[in-house]
């Protein structure tokens, strides 16, 4: 085993070892997607269909759109081994966030041939929040990013040796993170190009010609990936299906008719062209700012870790210094890597949603990787006659212990109890108290104001899929359910409401689970409360009991 290996293999073990201490636990709840992915999987495992009953999907049906079933598969060799479990679900990404590391190593090492600048990059990626923290949840996004490396790894490998065998690769691991997820497919027709540009003078003749070929396969598989089911969630959250264009722009016409402004000066300064580029150029520009990159990431909110952002604080000279050396020193490769930093958040910009979004730009976690260990390589080599080397790099290591110490607190320590009610924490409470009252009643009516109950009550209750697929698979929809479980459009249901929803007369045999905090009524028996981590009231568990006579006097006297 040469130095580099060795070196490589302490990084992994490092990646590993923060990817997986406390997987199942920490970032504590669990997301419904997650639940999803991991349901699916279930169900897939014990009937080859997906929740929907879809024997072996490519794409499955989930919360109104669709994702790619690839994570489910993922996941099911790890659900048979481990149950269905939080632990068990997490897996794949975890390996993905390992596999991250080692690919970015792999892909700097290809394009630059210095295996100091990889080796650090990939240290540096292991110890990223951003990719902690994707790592560590049930996210299909990072393991599309893996699949676009390895393309782009597979291509230049293909480049160097000639043989066929990488081609096949870059076209499989690109179609695959495409179907896997959405963003690649806005990436990789961008990024094939720009890696060509960059290497230009070396790819000529029958290399232009395979290029081209993949490249057409790449822009066919899009159009279909678009065209078909698996395209609404471009849809779904692109700019130009939202109302926060438009509704403005309109509210400024009237504010224009109101001081008797005409229609064409009214244009003039207030048309499409210019709000949708200022919108995107403010979503674009929310991917740079300080916050986002050092003090809070942005969203999703379930996904905040206090006073961290994506990188940190102390990376931000040496991301800056690489920017500089990049340019001073003319590095073609680096280029590369900038102009694929800065086309990143250009897509992305044309989300309406969540933005700056941590699991959209994942991506570049490469990018970002390779610019911060340029910057620490240049500024070492260049103060070395004053500093000497290992003086450098023991200040500078000192620096990131301090920071990732910081970090390592505030994840664990703190996130676990800031905002938990975005991550569906106290789900897992209520499905495990539910089974002590399930006998003793015909339905029970569940709230829908925390989340998508009903994925909750499938997997933490590991559900029959066989049954649920037998019952028309609901999911929680408004009046409609599963099982004994009805699921409403209501914060605090109460026996009053029973009519809305067709529900049995008999109120005695009916069970009411209610978001916390509702006022308890005259008929309200409150048998239970279920609390977030913080100690707020999350769920009233509530039956019905008799009015009191006394009540029932008052009330005639009126």
């Amino acid at each position: 085993m040469n130095k580099t290996t060795g070196i490589l293999l302490c990084i992994l073990l490092l990646s590993t070892a923060l990817r997986f201490y406390r997987l199942g636990q920490i970032p504590e709840g669990f997301h419904a997607d997650e639940a999803a992915f991991g349901y699916n999987a279930y169900s897939i495992l014990k009937t080859g269909k997906d929740e929907y009953g879809e024997l072996l999907p490519i794409i499955m049906k989930s919360f109104g759109d669709y994702k790619g079933t690839l994570y489910s598969y993922l996941s099911i060799p790890f659900i048979y081994m481990f149950g269905l479990t939080e632990f068990a679900t997490r897996l794949p990404s975890a390996l993905s966030g390992v596999l991250l590391v080692l690919l970015t190593f792999l892909f700097i090492q290809d394009l630059t041939k210095r295996d100091n600048l990889s080796l650090l990059a990939a240290g540096l990626s292991a110890l990223m929040p951003m990719t902690i923290l994707v790592s560590r949840e049930s996210e299909p996004a990072l393991l599309a990013s893996d699949f676009v490396i390895l393309g782009l790894i597979a291509i230049l490998k293909w480049k160097n040796n000639g043989k066929l065998i990488w081609f096949f690769t870059a076209m499989i691991s690109l179609s695959v993170s495409m179907v896997t997820y959405y963003i690649p497919r806005l990436f990789v027709p961008i990024i094939i190009p720009l890696l060509w540009y960059f290497k230009r003078n070396t790819w000529k003749g029958r290399w232009l010609i395979y290029l081209v070929v993949l490249y057409i396969f790449m822009i066919i598989s899009v159009g279909y990936l678009t065209l078909n089911s698996s395209g609404a969630r471009l849809g779904q959250v692109n700019i130009f299906t939202t109302d926060r264009v438009m509704l403005p722009l309109q509210e400024k016409f009237r504010e224009d008719g109101v001081q008797q402004i005409g229609a064409k000066t009214a244009r003039l300064f207030h048309n499409k062209i210019s709000e949708y580029g200022r919108y995107l150029m403010h979503n674009y520009m929310q991917y740079f700012s300080f916050d986002y990159l050092f003090y809070e990431a942005g969203q999703p909110r379930r996904e905040v870790i206090p006073s961290v952002g994506i990188l940190y604080l102390i990376d931000l000279p040496f991301l800056l210094y690489g920017i500089y050396t990049v340019f001073h020193k003319r590095y073609r490769w680096g280029y590369f890597i900038i102009s694929w930093l800065l086309i990143t958040p250009a897509l992305l910009s044309f989300a309406s949603d969540e933005t700056p979004n941590i699991h959209r730009y994942i991506i570049n976690a490469l990018p970002l990787s390779a610019l911060i260990a340029t910057g620490i390589t240049e500024f070492s080599q260049g103060m070395r006659k004053v500093l000497g080397v290992k003086f450098i790099l023991i200040g500078i290591g000192v620096f990131y212990v301090i920071n990732f110490s910081f970090f390592t607190e505030e994840f664990f320590v703190h996130q676990p109890v800031h905002f938990p009610f975005y991550r569906g924490f106290a789900y897992k409470q209520l499905v495990t108290e539910i089974p002590k009252y399930y006998n003793s009643y015909s339905k029970i009516i569940v709230t829908k104001g925390n989340e998508s109950p009903y994925i909750y009550f499938l997997f933490f209750s590991a559900y029959d899929p066989l049954k649920y697929q037998a019952s028309g698979s609901h999911r929680d929809l408004d009046y409609q359910g599963f099982d004994k479980y009805v699921f409403v459009p209501y914060d605090c249901p109460s026996f009053n409401q029973s009519k809305d929803y067709n529900m049995i007369s008999d109120k005695l045999h009916i069970l009411l689970i209610r978001r916390g905090g509702c006022v308890l009524g005259v008929n309200d028996r409150l048998l239970e409360t279920v609390s977030w981590r913080g100690g707020s009231e999350a769920f009233q568990i509530v039956n019905y009991q008799a009015t009191p006579s006394s009540v029932l006097k008052t009330d005639s006297s009126l």
